[in-house]
Parts: C-alpha cells; sequence; structure tokens
C-alpha cells in the first residue's frame, strides 16, 4: 500500500524497534523506520520552529533539571526505539518552545512520537554560548591524556604515553555528544569548531611544540629535554617508526608546516634533527609558502632530510590505509603495521579487541582500486574466519565461501568497534555503490545486486627476488630500500644483496633510488607460482664532500671520499670536479645543495685499478693538502673497494686549509659536471 501522512495525534505513544505504531486502532509502520519518515523531524533536519508551528503552536519545551541531562544523554546514546528510564520526562514541567534555529537529534525521542531531541544551531548561539564553546576546546579534554596536555602537565602526559595509553586525535573531541548519527556528529562539530575562528584545533604535538618557549640561535638551550622531544619520545619507545605528519584525516597539515607558518624555526630545526625513524615529512615543508621564508640553514636540513624520507617505509596510520596499500601493491611487514596492531593466526589484531583478516579480498566487479571502488569491512563470524582461513591455505584455492549479501559493513576503523558479536572482520575491494545504509542511516551493510558474485576472491601474491651488486666487481650491497612504483618497501637487502618479498599481479616498477638510476619493469601474471628474479646494477657513483677537520686553532676541513649518499647527511657540498680514469659522468642528478662533486666507475672493469688514479680539483680558493701516507687504495686492492666505500665510513683524501670562502665568494661555474 501506498504510504500516509498521520499527525502525532493519531499514532500510538510507542514506537517499536521495528518501527510499528499503532495508528487509529491498527498496525502499521513508519516509513524510513524508527528514525525517519517524519513530516518534519527527521534526524539531521534543521527547523525554525516559528515555521513548524505557525499554524498550531503546540509545541512546548520540556523544563529539565540538570540531573535529568545525563538521562537523556543515555537515552541518546542507547539509540533506537526505547522507552526504558524515560518515565522522567513525563514528570518534567512544560514551557514555551523557543523560536529559533535548530537541529534535530532524535525522533521519535525514547520511542514516544510525541517528544523530538533539538539542540539550537549555531546560528541562534549567543556571545555567552560561543565563549563556553571556545573555552570547553580549548580547555577541556575528553580523555586523561587530553586534559594533562590542554593544562601542560607534560610529565603526566610523558608518563601516560610511556604506559601505552594512545595519542589521541584532538580534532575529534566531543564528537558524540550529541549522538552517534553521522549526520548529526558533523554537524555538531561544524557549530563546535564555528567558535575556533580560523585556528581550528590544535593537535597535541602542536600543544607540545608551542610549550617551549621560542629560543634564539644565539642562546642555545640548557639540556632540559623540551615538551616536544619528552612526547617524541615516550611514542617512539612503544618502537616502530613514528610519524609527525597530518592527522588520519588530513584535516590539519603536518606538525613542521604549522611550525614555519609560525616563524617557530626552533621547533622547525628541532623536528629535522629527530631521528631516522621519525617521520617529519620535509617535503611537505620544501613545497609550502613558509620555505619562502626559511632560513638558509633551514632549507639545508629540509633538504638533507627530504633525500633519508624518500627512502622510509611509513607505517599506516589507519587499519583502512593498511589494506589500502596492500591492495595497491605494497608489501607491509610486521614492522610496519597500524599502531598497536599485531598479526596473529593470520588475523590483524587491533589494541579495541576486535581482528581483520589478514588476507588481499575483493569482488570480481572491483579488480583493483580506482574512482568508486574502496576497501569495506565485512562483518563475520569466527566459524567463517576459521573456514576462510583454511580456504586461503589452499593454493588452488581461488574464492572463499564466504557469502556477503546482507552482511553488516563499515568503512571506518572507528566504526570496527563496539559491534556486538562483531569482534572478526574481513577486508574486502569491492564498488562503493554496494554499501547501502540502514536503522536510519546509522549502520551499513552489504547489498550486491542480483546475478553479481557475492563471494569474494583471494588475491595472491608473486614471489619476487630482488639482487643489487656494484657495476664493477659484482660485489653484493646490504642495506638497500627497495621501491615498487615508487613506494619503499619494509624488506632490505641482505648481506647477499638479496631482497625477497611478495607482488600482487600486475605491472610494478622496481627501483633501488639509494644506488641506482635504474628501473626495472616487472609483470605479474594472475595466479603466478614461480620467482621472478630481477638484478638491478647500482650506479657505482663516488661522492666527494667535505667534513670539518679543525684541530685547537687550526682552521681546515677534511675533503672525504664515500660510495653511499646517506654518509653525507651532515656533510658540507665540495666545490670542484672530480676525474677518474674510465670513470663516467653522473648517471643521476642530485639535489641542487648535495655534492656536486660525484663520478661512476667504469662497469664490468675492477675499480680497484683505476681508483687510485682519483684526481680532484678544488675550486673555492683555499690549498688542497693532501694525506701523503694514505695506503688504503694499496691495502684494499684484492677488494671491491667501491663496496668498502657504500658500507663502510668514508676515507680522507686531504684537506682545505683555512676557513670556507663566504658563498658569495664562490667562483663561477663551480661544482659543475664530474669529468
Amino acid at each position: 500500500e501506498d504510504p500516509e501522512w498521520f499527525t502525532t495525534d493519531q499514532l500510538g505513544d510507542l514506537v517499536s524497534r521495528r518501527g510499528q505504531v499503532f495508528v487509529r486502532g491498527r498496525r502499521g509502520s513508519l516509513v524510513s523506520a524508527p528514525n525517519g519518515g517524519a513530516e518534519q523531524f527527521n534526524i539531521g533536519a534543521t527547523l525554525e520552529l516559528s515555521q513548524v508551528q505557525w499554524k498550531r503552536p503546540r509545541l512546548k519545551r520540556l523544563l529539565l533539571e540538570e540531573g535529568d541531562w545525563i538521562e537523556v544523554r543515555n537515552l541518546l546514546l542507547r539509540g533506537g526505539p526505547d522507552a526504558n528510564g524515560s518515565a522522567f520526562l513525563d514528570r518534567a514541567e512544560r514551557g514555551h518552545a523557543p523560536v529559533n534555529w535548530f537541529h534535530v537529534l532524535a525522533f521519535p525521542f525514547a520511542g514516544d512520537v510525541t517528544k523530538a531531541l533539538i539542540r539550537p544551531a549555531a546560528r541562534s548561539w549567543v556571545a555567552s554560548q560561543r565563549e563556553v564553546g571556545e573555552k570547553a576546546v580549548h580547555w577541556l579534554g575528553e580523555t586523561l591524556v587530553a586534559q594533562c596536555a590542554k593544562a601542560s602537565q607534560w610529565p603526566l602526559v610523558e608518563m601516560l604515553f610511556k604506559a601505552g595509553v594512545p595519542c589521541p586525535d584532538l580534532s575529534r573531541e566531543f564528537d558524540d555528544v550529541c549522538g552517534g548519527h553521522p549526520l548529526v556528529r558533523r554537524q555538531w562539530r561544524r557549530d563546535l569548531l564555528s567558535t575556533t575562528g580560523s585556528r581550528g584545533t590544535p593537535s597535541l604535538l602542536e600543544l607540545a611544540a608551542w610549550a617551549s618557549a621560542p629560543v634564539a640561535s644565539s642562546h642555545p638551550s640548557s639540556g632540559e629535554p623540551t615538551p616536544l622531544q619528552r612526547i617524541v619520545s615516550a611514542l617512539r619507545a612503544r618502537g616502530g617508526p613514528l610519524e609527525l605528519t597530518a592527522d588520519a584525516g588530513g584535516r590539519r597539515p603536518p606538525l613542521i608546516v604549522v611550525s614555519a607558518t609560525a616563524c617557530r624555526w626552533d621547533v622547525v630545526k628541532e623536528l629535522l634533527g629527530q631521528p631516522d625513524d621519525v617521520f617529519v615529512n620535509a617535503t611537505a615543508l620544501l613545497e609550502s609558502q613558509a620555505s619562502l621564508r626559511a632560513p638558509a640553514a633551514v632549507l639545508r636540513l629540509a633538504a638533507s632530510r627530504r633525500t633519508i624520507e624518500a627512502t622510509q617505509v611509513k607505517r599506516p596510520q589507519s587499519i583502512l590505509e593498511y589494506f589500502r596499500r596492500r591492495h595497491a601493491g605494497e608489501v607491509m611487514g610486521t614492522e610496519f603495521l597500524p599502531q598497536g596492531c599485531k598479526l596473529e593466526d593470520g588475523k590483524l589484531c587491533s589494541p579495541g579487541g576486535h581482528c581483520i583478516l589478514d588476507l588481499v579480498l575483493r569482488l570480481a566487479t572491483a579488480p583493483k582500486p580506482g574512482p568508486g571502488v574502496d576497501i569495506a569491512f565485512v562483518n563475520i563470524s569466527a566459524g567463517d574466519c576459521a573456514e576462510a582461513l583454511a580456504d586461503a591455505a589452499d593454493v588452488s584455492c581461488a574464492i572463499l565461501r564466504l557469502d556477503l549479501t546482507g552482511r553488516q559493513a563499515a568503512t571506518k576503523d572507528s566504526a570496527l568497534a563496539g559491534v556486538a558479536g562483531g569482534r572478526v572482520w574481513a577486508a574486502v575491494l569491492c564498488p562503493t555503490s554496494y554499501l547501502q545504509t540502514c536503522e536510519g542511516g546509522t549502520k551499513l551493510k552489504f547489498a550486491i545486486p542480483i546475478n553479481s558474485v557475492p563471494t569474494p576472491f583471494i588475491v595472491r601474491n608473486a614471489k619476487v627476488s630482488v639482487t643489487i651488486a656494484t657495476p664493477c666487481c659484482g660485489k653484493p650491497l646490504p642495506g638497500i630500500v627497495i621501491c615498487v612504483s615508487g613506494r619503499p618497501l619494509a624488506q632490505k637487502t641482505d648481506d647477499k644483496g638479496l631482497a625477497q618479498f611478495e607482488l600482487p599481479p600486475g605491472s610494478h616498477t622496481l627501483t633501488a633510488p639509494l644506488c641506482s638510476s635504474t628501473e626495472m619493469v616487472l609483470r605479474i601474471e594472475q595466479g603466478s607460482t614461480k620467482t621472478s628474479c630481477v638484478t638491478l646494477p647500482a650506479s657505482g657513483e663516488l661522492f666527494v664532500f667535505l667534513q670539518d677537520n679543525s684541530f685547537n686553532d687550526t682552521v681546515k676541513d677534511g675533503v672525504m671520499l664515500c660510495a653511499n649518499i646517506e654518509t653525507t647527511d651532515a656533510a658540507r657540498p665540495f666545490i670542484g670536479t672530480v676525474s677518474l680514469p674510465g670513470g663516467r659522468p653522473p648517471s643521476r642528478r642530485l639535489p641542487n645543495n648535495r655534492l656536486p662533486a660525484a663520478v661512476n666507475v667504469a662497469e664490468g672493469a675492477r675499480c680497484s685499478s683505476s681508483l687510485h688514479s682519483l684526481r680532484i680539483q678544488n675550486m673555492d680558493g683555499r690549498k688542497y693538502e693532501p694525506v701523503v701516507d694514505l695506503t688504503w687504495f694499496e691495502d684494499c686492492r684484492a677488494e671491491c673497494q667501491l663496496g668498502l666505500l657504500f658500507t663502510g665510513v668514508p676515507i680522507r683524501l686531504g684537506d682545505l686549509l683555512g676557513p670556507p670562502p663566504p658563498p658569495g665568494a664562490r667562483p663561477p661555474g663551480a661544482g659543475a659536471a664530474a669529468q
């Protein structure tokens, strides 16, 4: 039958969980039950009450006591048409309904079609209400660690982090104050943040950075760790890499960009000086408008840091990102799981107690990530989980015996926790159109079209073996990061110069940017079981750089030789040229502030036969004094000297006497390409 409109005085007082209600003595069902179907008071609607009741002004306001609001919140969080514990609403006095703009939070409220829960919209807030909202955002914490941070109790914050308390996302505090409906949350968050103006909500790390007073370069610190150093140290103590980047939703720029925008160059330098396993996103700083007014020393540090971070594997910020990266072909090792997660018996277990099958699954209509295709989590039982793991263990099995039709789904990490009986999930790549809202928009379920396969396919990876060796003597190079289509892998080459990992079907570009300019395109066929062996020859680069070698009153710079660009992070560039018998010009262009003097050894010839004839020409005007008793080339004649220079410490070829000339005194053309 076609739905009909009825006034609430024609309906029974209570609505069942299925949206059933008595209408004039007959049983009926609300359209879009249980939280929809109203003409005006649908959840998330914005109303001006004078327009609602202009014909018959019958709306009344319940005058609740202060303690009653706790019960109201309990009813709101409980959700659904539940009248238990709502007797206090009937006892409350009635008052005049204010004429203003409101957002609808719940209707029917507590299962009663005569009651709706609404709140004033931000457009109708007075100055005192906005002041209260601003103070709550900046001075109240939803958790203990957030409250300690806003109160500048950094020793307590450090202690809590070391005890395993997660770092809170302050930009998402108080999101569920008005209920868990997505539309209600967005409206409340928008109104609350409107009280902060353009400043927004700072992250906890920003609060720690601003807690220390600016330090001038002429007044070094006393050695006492700053709040930011305390917090970073406590977070690093948990193990694994740490990222000081934008928040998980990308709502605020990275901390280093925020600090540079505020001209807090002391904080920027502190961030750039963090250990290598802390990702500070130096690239974002160099590409920001704030870099235009950055000191030259900061730009040099940032450029050096960017080179280091280019080969770092970044920890996924969420379980969703973890599976997105796996479907994109990235291999995630156990050291690069989402914060607090661990792999157990083929499942990714989160700190919240829920588990996700560690399988790469997709529907037939979603062969690869792209527009309209994304990861969805599907709720499965413990029996489904055991059966899926058994199917995955059978290499001949290509599809799971798991029908997704009608199952509860989720698209965010936050939706995985708190589901009754929903402690086990599977991550499936699927068209986003297959996800349908239910229960008034608060939940998702799979609605797979007819004639579509409802069971997910298993994406099986193929084994890949990559070998990296010097181009002269073929010596294996250990510790090299392999990149797949620009993404660094967690696996590095071992002592035999070998890295082994798995890749999904498709076309992949393999590179080793640390030591090689070669790009190798590898095609993995669907269902392939063979191991693909790839050899990436190293470029054979030699770098000459300067390192302070002053002693007492003697000022001089040591001229150093190495083959690993990462060794030169804190070095100064050598201004001049380098020549080598049979050598080749550099095979790749290095950043302008990094080692302009470079040369490549000849391919196929032993490097020890030519390296002893290496010649350098200084062009900064200082006198060059070579090391007269240097016997390294003779002592290591039987070894691959290029490999030793790559894995070992640099050697000193000589010294440039006197202080370096100012930048403006450098002769034109200095540091041109090597001969």
